[in-house]
């Protein structure tokens, strides 16, 4: 079931014309991000550590897409470095809204899934 939600949701990233990649993050980078949401001059893309289990990408792949559906007027990116325009306190609270958002893209997503895919209903 879980490849068919990380299906659904790079489907629903592609319909938004965002590139969803899965990539090695460096390992300067690897504690501190799991995902990002870029969006530059009409280039919107999604990195996803590649070397997280299927599970991890699922949630970061929906969390970035709430950055993108909630925040990407707030986000400025330059030759890949991105930031917020407000202060730390702001950053945890979109962070926060980006997981809150995650978690009911996928609630959603699996609760639209077929019966016959589904191996609870078994």
């Amino acid at each position: 079931m879980d490849s068919l939600i990380y299906t659904a949701l790079k489907k629903l990233a592609k319909k938004r014309g965002i590139r969803a990649k899965e990539v090695l993050f460096p390992d300067n980078l690897k504690d501190d991000f799991r995902g990002l949401y870029y969006d530059d001059s009409g280039v919107k893309l999604i990195l996803i550590n590649q070397e997280d289990n299927l599970e991890e990408r699922i949630f970061t792949l929906a969390h970035e897409l709430g950055h993108y559906a909630l925040h990407r007027e707030f986000l400025t990116c330059a030759r890949w470095t991105c930031s917020y325009q407000e202060d730390e306190g702001h950053w945890k609270t979109v962070e926060d809204e980006a997981d809150s958002f995650a978690r009911r893209l996928i609630f959603f997503i699996k609760k639209g899934l077929p019966m016959n895919n589904n191996p609870a209903a078994a």
